[in-house]
């Protein structure tokens, strides 16, 4: 039986990959991290009036859509997951460092429940192996460029279109929908690179 991984970065700005085992490797499907953003109208205060926006994982599309996005899928292909260990950055807020926190539980969690075996690898790791003569310091643009070099279909530059707006305290005149990213998405490139990293890592 072929293999498969699904490749997850982490983060709210994250994306999910499908990658397949082949010759090259083949991009089965990636899809954006299902976020909410919860926009709420200050009451009180000296911010009074003002709209506040946060942004939550939303795990049950998460996992919906992962669940079934897979259920054809099992039938061929062994597969297994790789995510992205999370961590602090420097200078990372204590509330951001804790929805960092959540959000890697809610995926490890999420692929516990689907069954599948999940390995967890550092971004260090898989960065050695997936940019090796790929030019540059900056990772993010290494991340893409290579993904690109590896999986030409792959789209990097929409918009993304995985945000649920919720509103809280007000009903505004207009829904204004969410812009999203233009430039580069390389929560999708890590993603797929990540699984391309453990396909060649199957056993480790």
């Amino acid at each position: 039986m072929n293999k498969l991984v699904v490749g997850v970065d982490g983060g709210l700005d994250g994306a999910i990959a499908l990658v397949a085992e082949g010759d090259p490797n083949k991009l089965i499907d990636y899809w954006d991290m299902p976020i909410f953003e919860h926009r709420r109208k200050k009451l009180r205060g000296p911010k009074k009036g003002k709209i506040s926006i946060k942004r939550l994982f939303d795990h049950v599309s998460m996992f919906c859509v992962l669940a079934n996005k897979l259920k054809d899928l099992r039938k061929k292909y062994d597969i297994k997951a790789a995510v992205e260990i999370a961590h602090a950055m420097p200078k990372q807020g204590v509330s951001s460092t804790f929805r960092t926190g959540e959000g890697f539980g809610l995926i490890k969690m999420l692929v516990t429940s689907l069954g599948l075996e999940c390995d967890l690898i550092r971004a260090v790791a898989w960065q050695k192996h997936e940019f090796k003569e790929v030019e540059g310091e900056d990772t993010k643009e290494q991340s893409t460029t290579k993904a690109l070099e590896l999986f030409p279909e792959i789209i990097l530059t929409k918009p993304r279109n995985n945000v649920t707006i919720v509103y809280e305290n007000y009903t505004p005149k207009k829904v204004r929908e969410s812009k999203g990213k233009t430039l580069a998405l390389d929560g999708r490139s890590d993603a797929a690179l990540l699984a391309d990293y453990k396909l060649s890592h199957w056993n480790d």
